[in-house]
Parts: structure tokens; sequence; C-alpha cells
């Protein structure tokens, strides 16, 4: 099932990827590469992407290795231009604990429980 935000993010993304690798990367190895598809998650935290490549087997190859050098950089611009438009709760991080209060309650649970 396809939610409208996801598949309206999706098309941002597309855009945004297919600027990237217009713009941004200088990789000799890239080839004439067309961002053809963006799945996004429903909750938007995940994006698979499609892309075709023009050219012989070789050019492909070259391009599909180039594409995994620049993974990580595609994924941190990605990252960066989504936080611009999505927001996400923070992370929940536990609840820190002052020990000493417990400490005295149970110092003085061992004292009842030895004067029973």
């Amino acid at each position: 099932m396809t939610y409208p935000r996801s598949a309206r993010v999706g098309d941002q993304i597309k855009r945004e990827v297919s600027q990237i690798l217009q713009e941004e990367l200088r990789d000799p190895g890239l080839g004439f590469i067309t961002v053809t598809a963006v799945e996004v998650s429903p909750d938007l935290r995940q994006a698979r992407i499609f892309y075709s490549v023009l050219g012989s087997p070789e050019q492909k190859k070259s391009t599909g290795l180039a594409l995994k050098r620049a993974a990580r950089f595609v994924q941190q611009e990605v990252g960066k231009f989504a936080q611009s438009f999505i927001d996400f709760p923070p992370m929940q991080t536990p609840a820190s604990f002052n020990l000493e209060g417990v400490k005295e309650q149970i110092m003085k649970a061992i004292a009842a429980q030895q004067g029973r």
C-alpha cells in the first residue's frame, strides 16, 4: 500500500538524488545514470532508490562501483535535505536515577526486616 506522504517524499528524494548525482559527484566512473524510482517506507525512515544506466556492460559495472563508493555521501546529503521537511520526534533516553534516596529506603527495609 502506498501512502500519499510517502509518495510525495519519494518524489522529493528522487529529485534531490538526481541533482546530487549530476552536480556534486565528480567520480570519473559515473556514467549516464537516471534515477527511475524511489520507494519510501510508511514511517519515512528508509528509502530504496532505483536507477538505470545507459551504456555498455563495462560502463554499467563502473557506474555501479562508483555509486557504491558514493553511497554514504549521497545518504548524508539526502539526510540533510530531508531534515528540512521531515520532523522525527527525538529518541527517548532512559531516565537517570538518583540512587541516594533508594539506598536509604533499602537500609530502612533491611533494618525493619531484621527487627521482626
